[in-house]
């Protein structure tokens, strides 16, 4: 893997990082007080979609299945550490106002993160089944 590659996956993860972070601000701020449920998940779902649009199109760059594999790993460890930096971070500064929470946030979030990541691991799983098929095609041609 080159290192144009492994920024490329570094700059994935962060994004699906920057984008599960500013769902969970959402999530607590003022704006979505009345918000129903349903509109919460589909908010996370064009979130998850969103980031998987930048998979998208970092990964097809990708010429092998090795390169594919170490650029997804890259990405996951990538994410994990920019949701870690930026929990500590909002532990010391308010990006929004945010609303007074009871238990029921609580689990409200939980079935955003859950929606967001399961639906994000999902379509990428779809879109790298979608590239190794566009690589056998090209080899078969």
């Amino acid at each position: 893997m080159n290192k144009r590659s492994f920024v490329k996956a570094i700059l994935d993860g962060t994004i699906q990082g920057l984008t599960l972070f500013y769902l969970l601000l959402l999530d607590l701020s003022k704006y979505t007080l009345n918000w129903t449920i349903k509109q919460y998940l589909t908010v996370a779902l064009c979130g998850a979609i969103f980031s998987s649009c930048v998979y998208f199109f970092l990964i097809f760059k990708e010429s092998n299945l090795k390169g594919a594999i170490i650029f997804f790993v890259i990405s996951v460890v990538s994410f994990a550490i920019v949701m870690l930096i930026l929990l500590i971070l909002y532990l010391n500064v308010n990006f929004f106002s945010l609303r007074e929470v009871n238990n029921a946030d609580g689990i409200l979030l939980l079935l955003n993160i859950g929606c967001f990541i399961l639906s994000s691991f999902i379509l990428r799983i779809g879109i790298f089944a979608t590239w190794i098929i566009n690589k056998k095609l090209k080899n078969i041609a």
